[in-house]
């Protein structure tokens, strides 16, 4: 990733150096986005469609271990509590609630619409807190979605999902609190889990459930060169509260100077200007390349929209020191940072490739019926290199795929009209297998074998390219 001037850099290198590069570089830089978008509810950038929203929505998918919820719980939240904290003092209108994390289709449109009392309750019309603007923070986001599919009363809440990332909810009535109306949500959104969530993820989640809003950050290998032993004289020293609190008041004043600002609108230069319209039709012309069916379709539709809001950020980042005394007209993009903006949502299309390859990887995934041609075959022909010869029932059980699957079925057909891979018939299989095959894989072509001449061939083996 390029990581541009101002606050993004000073806080991804932050992480970087909290954490000695055990961090993911790449989650440190989201986390930085994230942060700063969260905070930019004032600010909005104009095109022929109408006004957009620079805020950014993240999902990280990394092991159990890879410091994910650290940052989270260490940074995010403490310094998002202490902006809140600070806007609350003087309101007494309502109280803004800007991090939110577990929720349901109503208690969500309720609380942005300003929340109030059960009808029938004193005061009912009175609002206690509003969250329309600020964060979504979900740590172990796997246990939101694993709600969504199976309790009834979080039935719809995917689409709430896209409509908050759209800030644009529509009028909702319930018996319980009535007539409820959001007329303006800003939310930003981080989200982290393990690889468990491909056990959960559906193809409707894809196609219209949110997750082709998100940006992905999958797990990378950290260079040996980037890692450091801590220093035992300061890795153990304590720090006491007023420190901690110091370095929390230290980044909130920065961002709630981008809160306070008179910069409501960011403008393009001539060339970043530019720039964006070559590539956003670069992108229309590389979409309709795509089949309406393959779920990376989704997501090209929305990666020129993201550059634009990327963009927009690493101007603000630019100028967060000069932003509060700053007017409508001072921070414009810049061709450098249209530039960065759009080779990182190049990385970013990467992370959610990997995403959905390690999806149709998952063993325990269910059996997709929308999916990528190219996400078929790595699936497969990773399974086919395992060995010199493989069985057919072993390719059954590594994909989870059906013995009559149409996906078993076109991917093996299209490997062997390409001559990619060979099929071992009946008469010779035997022969080939004993000669090549262990005592192991010798017992498993016993076990496998066919008790009716004519079936399918049992083995297969790779002959393509490496």
């Amino acid at each position: 990733m390029i990581i541009p001037q101002g606050f993004l850099h000073d806080f991804t290198e932050l992480l970087l150096t909290r954490y000695k590069n055990r961090i993911n570089r790449d989650y440190a830089f989201a986390l930085a986005e994230v942060l700063l978008s969260a905070c930019c509810w004032n600010i909005c950038f104009v095109n022929e469609f109408g006004k957009g929203q620079p805020n950014i929505w993240i999902q990280v998918i990394l092991p159990s271990g890879d410091v994910k919820s650290k940052p989270l719980n260490e940074f995010i939240r403490p310094i998002m509590n202490t902006i809140e904290n600070k806007i609350n003092e003087n309101s007494k209108e309502f109280k803004q609630q800007l991090v939110i994390s577990q929720y349901t289709p109503e208690g969500i449109i309720n609380l942005m619409n300003g929340e109030k009392k059960r009808k029938g309750d004193k005061n009912e019309d009175t609002p206690l807190h509003i969250g329309n603007l600020g964060l979504i923070m979900q740590d172990e986001s796997s246990m939101f979605s694993r709600g969504v599919k199976s309790k009834d009363y979080m039935s719809g809440l995917l689409e709430i999902n896209s409509m908050i990332y759209d800030g644009k909810i529509p009028e909702r009535y319930t018996n319980t609190m009535g007539l409820s109306k959001v007329p303006y949500c800003y939310k930003a959104c981080i989200s982290a889990t393990t690889p468990v969530i491909y056990t959960i993820m559906e193809e409707g989640d894809v196609i219209q459930g949110g997750w082709n809003r998100y940006d992905i950050i999958t797990g990378l290998p950290i260079s040996l060169d980037e890692l450091h032993p801590h220093n035992p004289e300061t890795f153990f020293r304590h720090r006491t509260q007023e420190q901690i609190d110091d370095e929390y008041d230290k980044h909130a004043i920065r961002l709630i100077n981008v809160i306070q600002s008179k910069v409501s609108m960011i403008y393009l230069t001539d060339d970043a200007a530019t720039m964006w319209c070559e590539y956003e039709y670069k992108q229309q012309i590389e979409k309709r390349k795509i089949s309406e069916k393959d779920l990376r379709r989704g997501y090209k539709n929305r990666m020129a929209e993201k550059v634009l809001k990327r963009a927009v950020l690493y101007a603000i980042s630019r100028h967060i020191d000069s932003i509060e005394h700053a007017k409508i007209g001072d921070v414009m993009v810049d061709d450098d940072e249209m530039r960065a903006a759009i080779a990182n949502q190049a990385e970013y299309e990467q992370h959610w490739l990997t995403m959905l390859n390690q999806w149709k990887l998952s063993p325990k995934a269910g059996e997709s019926t929308l999916t990528t041609d190219t996400a078929k075959r790595e699936r497969l022909k990773t399974i086919l290199k395992l060995k010199d010869y493989i069985s057919r029932q072993r390719v059954i059980e590594e994909t989870g795929w059906n013995d009559g699957s149409k996906h078993l079925k076109e991917t093996i057909d299209s490997f062997i009209e390409e001559k990619k891979i060979q099929t071992i018939s009946l008469d010779n299989s035997r022969t080939l297998i004993k000669q090549h095959e262990t005592d192991t894989e010798w017992l498993e072509w016993q076990r496998v074998k066919p008790k009716v001449r004519g079936q399918a061939p049992l083995f297969y083996k790779w002959v393509g390219e490496e």
